[in-house]
């Protein structure tokens, strides 16, 4: 009977999977931290020892190969299973301390709180402290050291932080329960006023852009207001000021009350995902003890 033996660094797999995701080399190599030359060696030689190829290379990127697609489920499933390992090994330790996080403001405010509960009942000597901002502010905040582990919306890849995902989202166009006018494609924007987050909110961000490929004239994001919290703008749509845009996850309780309205659009559907913003050095133990916690706790997506 033969056998066959792969001997590679398991440190492949999360470059490989990186580079599978995002598509680009160039975007990969930054976002795992190294050269792109570097990460082109490392997927080069993983082919050379495979025998196949993984990847087709051209100018827009890179894509998998029928072999690629096979070798990338897999490598999901082991690197899961390592992150598994891991956590599991953790669970034994007494768990204690003070955990500090920064999150933009809809995680903080509709996502992490039941999340800090389960995380709480399974450690009660814990502690949080959860420092709200934009995205931009979250981003620098780990940036510069002063946060060991964040999360934001909007963002895919930024310089000297790393970036995984970690929950779906979608964007919704809410307006008044009472609203007599109808939003039903992007082009309709242009006559209903519209609120808005403040410049570096990564909803925001994420609106205008898929606006723009919609086809939507940027002359046109004129604001009637510029509100610094999604409460703040649920309550302006509410009290009938105008429509917005606004996470799925964030008014799940106005609409089953009445209090407001989604109006889908044809032309437009916003998704994106939510990511965890990681330090460029290592994490202290209780970052990464609920880095773990929720990756296996996942909040349920929620239907509308």
């Amino acid at each position: 009977m033969s056998s066959y033996h792969l001997d590679f660094n398991p440190d492949i797999l999360p470059i490989f999977l990186t580079v599978a995701d995002v598509k680009k080399i160039s975007a990969a190599a930054e976002e795992v931290h190294l050269s792109q030359p570097a990460v082109t060696a490392r997927i080069r030689n993983l082919e050379r020892q495979l025998g196949v190829q993984l990847l087709t290379r051209s100018i827009e990127g890179v894509r998998l190969t029928p072999a690629g697609k096979i070798f990338y489920d897999q490598a999901k499933k082991i690197y899961g299973l390592m992150d598994e390992a891991a956590f599991e090994a953790r669970k034994s330790r007494s768990t204690k301390g003070k955990l500090v996080l920064a999150a933009s403001t809809t995680i903080a405010s509709h996502i992490l709180p039941p999340i800090f509960s389960k995380f709480k009942k399974r450690n009660p000597e814990v502690s949080f402290v959860l420092n709200i901002g934009n995205t931009e502010e979250v981003l620098e905040r780990v940036r510069q050291g002063e946060i060991a582990l964040g999360l934001v919306e909007g963002h895919s890849r930024a310089p000297a932080v790393g970036l995984k995902p970690f929950l779906e989202d979608q964007i919704v166009l809410i307006g008044p329960a009472s609203s007599s006018f109808h939003p039903r494609r992007s082009q309709d924007l242009s006559q209903c006023p519209l609120l808005s987050r403040e410049p570096g909110s990564g909803t925001r961000s994420v609106v205008e852009r898929s606006l723009r490929k919609a086809g939507f004239p940027g002359k046109h994001f004129s604001y009637t207001a510029e509100l610094g919290s999604t409460e703040a703008i649920k309550s302006a749509v509410s009290s009938g000021l105008g429509f917005a845009f606004v996470s799925q996850w964030a008014v799940q309780n106005e609409i089953s009350l009445k209090q407001l309205s989604i109006f889908p659009l044809s032309d437009v559907k916003i998704k994106r995902l939510f990511y965890w913003v990681l330090p460029s050095g290592g994490m202290p133990n209780l970052c990464l003890e609920f880095f773990y916690f929720v990756k296996k706790n996942l909040p349920s997506f929620p239907i509308v």
